[in-house]
């Protein structure tokens, strides 16, 4: 048996206004596949906020991912997503914009 974790973005508009930020989520669905037949299981919204929530890349090893959190129009950092023990830690706090985490999986 295979056992496959796939994320999913999911972008739901609430409010288009130039002055907000979208409010994006991103899900995380255990896929198994078994005997050429494929399972889901259920979606976990791993961010579950206000604001942006986007650009999901999983690390090296499979057991965090690290994603850009925009809860305005104007600031923009990395956080990451351990996914054996389902916390979020905030990576980055920065003066100016982060929306790149190939710099942290390049450090890992």
């Amino acid at each position: 048996m295979k056992k496959i974790i796939v994320l999913i973005l999911a972008l739901f508009p609430l409010i288009p206004l130039s002055a907000q930020v979208a409010t994006t989520e991103i899900f995380l669905i255990d896929i198994v596949k078994k005997d050429k037949k494929l399972t889901y299981g259920i979606p976990i919204n791993i961010t579950n906020r206000d604001g942006y929530d986007n650009q999901p890349e999983f690390t090296p090893d499979g057991s965090k991912i690290l994603y850009v959190v925009m809860p305005d129009s104007t600031q923009a950092d990395l956080f990451e997503y351990t996914i054996a023990d389902s916390t979020t830690k905030q990576l980055s706090e920065t003066a100016e914009s982060e929306y790149s985490q190939s710099i942290l999986l390049m450090e890992k």
